[in-house]
């Protein structure tokens, strides 16, 4: 099978490589030039190659993480649009590389296309915030978009965006999510409160009868 490249993607990238020249092969580890170099590209693709919507409404939000940090959260809407669902949406990038601007061309045009409003979070990234922190910090932004309102929406979709997902509802000013409680102690096959059941009593070893002279016969 013959692979054939598009010919209106390879002149996008044909104009990438020659404004910033071929990608960098950073060493392993190097996250520092790989945030440099994925972050230009990125930018470039998608916010300059194609432009931002125009007609989608973008406004900035706080979403309170459990450990006190402050994300950003950027919420894009089709005013047109009567839609009641809405996507949380995780920017791609390894959760290493990017950032919420970078996305907003994507982001604004997937609303363009759907009406379908979403939030876009500024989860933090490894490895200055190693496992689980960005996985937390999505947790974050998903309740504080499900977080109940004076009517809460159901449950529409989850999307995904490499490494992203989504989900639900309109953001409003909510409090900041609670701690998580800690995990639970194993369940006991029979109940917290029930008691042990009962030991299976032993069974009497049976012998065969002996005969006068003690001996089995």
């Amino acid at each position: 099978m013959t692979f054939t490249l598009n010919a209106e993607v390879a002149a996008v990238l044909a104009a990438a490589i020659e404004r910033s020249g071929p990608p960098p092969a950073p060493p392993v580890g190097d996250v520092a030039s790989r945030r440099v170099a994925l972050e230009a590209m990125l930018g470039y693709f998608n916010n300059q190659a194609q432009p931002v919507a125009s007609k989608v409404d973008i406004s900035d939000h706080s979403v309170v993480t459990s450990d006190g940090a402050t994300l950003l959260a950027r919420w894009y809407r089709l005013p047109s649009s009567e839609s009641k669902a809405a996507v949380l949406y995780l920017h791609g990038g390894g959760m290493i590389v990017g950032s919420v601007p970078i996305f907003d061309g994507p982001v604004s045009r997937y609303v363009t296309r759907t009406g379908v409003s979403m939030l876009s979070l500024e989860y933090r990234l490894a490895p200055e915030h190693p496992h689980p922190t960005p996985v937390e910090d999505a947790y974050a932004g998903l309740v504080w978009l499900y977080l109940p309102v004076p009517q809460p929406r159901p449950l529409r979709r989850i999307q995904r965006h490499r490494p992203g997902r989504g989900l639900l509802r309109q953001p409003q000013d909510l409090p900041a999510i609670p701690a998580r409680e800690p995990a639970h102690e194993p369940r006991h096959p029979y109940g917290r409160d029930h008691p042990d059941p009962p030991r299976p009593q032993r069974r009497p070893r049976l012998r065969r009868p002996e005969n006068s002279s003690g001996k089995i016969p």
